[in-house]
């Protein structure tokens, strides 16, 4: 349960950066079901960090590196820097 709650919040707070788009005043693309799709598939692997820690944070980092490439606004990257965290913590 607690697992659930950490990606859901990890996604929740990755829209919200997203829907924000920051006041870099750089060009970036607006939130769009591809962004939050995404955004999702960097967060919501979360879910199963206890089984699979580094194939969780090889999807949620490579999500990252799509919603970059794509121009959506820059930020933390919320899902691969909690992947991250628990892979360390679990080796």
């Amino acid at each position: 349960m607690l697992d659930v709650a950490l990606a859901l919040g990890a996604f929740a707070g990755w829209v919200a950066l997203l829907a924000a788009r920051g006041d870099s005043g750089a060009d970036t693309r607006e939130l769009d079901v591809l962004g939050v799709l995404l955004a999702g598939l960097g967060s919501l692997p979360l879910v199963a960090w206890r089984r699979a820690p580094l194939a969780v944070f090889v999807v949620t980092a490579a999500s990252s590196a799509v919603l970059n490439g794509l121009s959506y606004p820059a930020g933390p990257p919320v899902g691969p820097t909690i992947a991250l965290f628990l892979l360390a913590l679990n080796s």
